[in-house]
């Protein structure tokens, strides 16, 4: 992905934008005097969300708690959300739709949400902070999942993760860890069941619920006491609106006169919070250029929260090239590699390539969804909108 050649996409309304940054601004400097800061990212063991001993909040716990006597989701850094919801309420369909149900891994239906390849190639940039694509950022196609941003860990399951912390059925033995790779045993094939109940992008997703969700582990047996639920607006969001609204008003350096933070700067708290690094100078000096970036950060520090749809209607890209696009990641497995004992992200690969899954064809139309038939029946000043 990339900046869209729309040029729209980076009209604000500059008074507009002003007023935004300074009410964002004000949220911000209010927050230490709130109930409300961002969560730490401090893990002892990334892959399976282990909160470092000298945490004192976890993020993985915005999304989901475990153990906690279904204690709501959110801690310190969700300011908006709905109702608290029913104990044990995510367990019979949410937490069975994100990891592989082949061979019943994840037991219920055979329906998966995954991560499409594309997107985690734009959102989940290296560590040192610059995108992928960017030929600084020292991404190598042959060792692609090292020295990523460091959310990618937290987030995503690629290749070679150990997926089942518990040993396995001799019969499930080589599902253990993840194969993702072209070819693997989780990827599609011909054969229709094994289609639906692998990987179609080359990843899975365990940023909403933990990877231990599955019949060997239990997580989301009842004793576990795991609790989804995604806020509305969390802190984090402040800082992403604030930045946008800065960068839109004055670029990179523009900052509210209520608080102490630049739009470069408040994209920058949040990468000090998971260890990535700044903004770079390169893109600092170009309106458009650090607008790409603030998105981008957006599209990693919220991915899967529900808000891409959005953000890409009003960005005014929802109909263009290649935000239409869906992919997956090919590739080959090099070597020896012994997962059972390595960290997957220094596994080799080669044939680092991607191939499209399905190409959507939205229109203007989009831009606005359809309402009620029966509504726009009740009068004729009541339109239907248009294309629809």
């Amino acid at each position: 992905m990339g900046a869209s050649k729309n040029g729209n996409t980076y009209k604000y309304n500059t008074t507009l934008a002003q007023q935004a940054a300074d009410a964002l601004g004000e949220a911000i400097s209010a927050l230490p005097q709130s109930p409300y800061s961002l969560a730490e990212y401090k893990y002892e063991d990334i892959y399976n969300h282990v909160a470092d001993k000298s945490s004192t909040s976890n993020f993985s716990d915005i999304f989901y708690t475990t153990g906690q006597g279904w204690r709501v989701p959110g801690t310190v850094e969700a300011i908006m959300r709905g109702p608290e919801p029913e104990v044990n309420g995510s367990n019979w369909n949410f937490t069975k739709l994100w990891g592989p149900k082949v061979n019943n891994l994840v037991e219920h239906d055979a329906i998966i949400h995954m991560p499409t390849a594309n997107y985690i190639n734009y959102a989940y940039g290296m560590e040192n902070g610059l995108p992928i694509t960017d030929p600084d950022s020292g991404f190598d196609p042959t060792h692609p999942f090292k020295n990523r941003d460091p959310r990618f860990y937290h987030d995503i399951m690629f290749d070679g993760f150990k997926f089942l912390n518990t040993t396995p059925s001799a019969a499930d033995k080589p599902f253990q860890y993840l194969e993702l790779f072209t070819g693997g045993n989780m990827v599609p094939t011909g054969e229709p069941k094994r289609s639906a109940d692998g990987s179609r992008t080359g990843y899975f997703c365990q940023k909403l619920v933990p990877h231990q969700s599955n019949k060997y582990d239990g997580l989301y047996n009842w004793g576990s006491a795991l609790q989804t639920y995604l806020p509305y607006m969390r802190v984090a969001d402040l800082y992403l609106m604030y930045a946008e609204a800065c960068a839109a008003a004055g670029g990179a350096a523009y900052k509210s006169n209520r608080v102490g933070l630049t739009a470069a700067d408040a994209i920058n708290v949040l990468r000090d919070r998971v260890g990535a690094g700044h903004v770079a100078e390169k893109y600092l000096g170009s309106a458009n250029l650090f607008m790409d970036e603030v998105r981008r950060e957006r599209a990693c520090e919220l991915a899967f929260e529900g808000f891409r749809w959005n953000d890409l209607q009003r960005w005014l890209l929802l109909t263009e090239a290649p935000y239409t696009v869906k992919t997956r990641q090919e590739f080959k497995r090099v070597g020896n590699f012994d997962y059972t004992k390595n960290d997957p992200r220094d596994a080799e690969v080669s044939g680092w390539s991607e191939t499209v899954i399905v190409e959507r064809s939205f229109g203007v139309k989009h831009y606005l969804l359809p309402l009620k038939d029966a509504e726009t029946y009740l009068y004729a000043e009541y339109p239907q909108n248009p294309g629809w």
